[in-house]
């Protein structure tokens, strides 16, 4: 946020924020006075998880940050990084998060809010296998392959 937004960047937000979702309905994300307990909380659960798959643990932060919105903005960036860092960290490919997939993303994200999560860790488990098919095609075109 530094450069862009100087007053809120580098620490946690003190605003209340809310998606719009149309037909004056808004989700409203947790109240700051919450959001540093919370943060502590989704740390120390990354912490204990590490014994799941890592894409789902990948998942399962990305939801997790993304519920807390600790952040004015940029929070769904955030969120997206943390979990290919996740990815990488244990041996997988970045999984990207395609702009025709985003309506798709953005409603599995909600069902998620609902406590349904499959929809959600159908669509990283996707994006993981197409980030690995992407990748194999490119070594098995490479002239060294050859």
């Amino acid at each position: 946020m530094r450069g862009i937004d100087n007053a809120n960047a580098g620490h946690y937000r003190i605003y209340d924020v809310y998606v719009n979702k149309g037909n004056d309905k808004r989700h409203m994300f947790p109240a700051p006075s919450k959001v540093e307990s919370l943060m502590d909380n989704f740390y120390l659960c990354l912490k204990e998880n590490k014994k799941i798959h890592p894409v789902l643990l990948a998942a399962q932060a990305h939801l997790g940050l993304v519920s807390i919105h600790p952040f004015i903005d940029g929070n769904g960036r955030c969120a997206r990084l943390l979990m290919n860092l996740i990815l990488i960290q244990n041996g997988y490919l970045p999984a990207i998060i395609k702009m025709s997939k985003r309506k798709e993303y953005i409603e599995a994200i909600e069902k998620a809010d609902n406590n349904d999560l499959n929809e959600f860790y159908n669509i990283i488990a996707d994006a993981q296998i197409e980030s690995i098919e992407l990748y194999l095609n490119t070594v098995k075109n490479n002239i060294i392959w050859k």
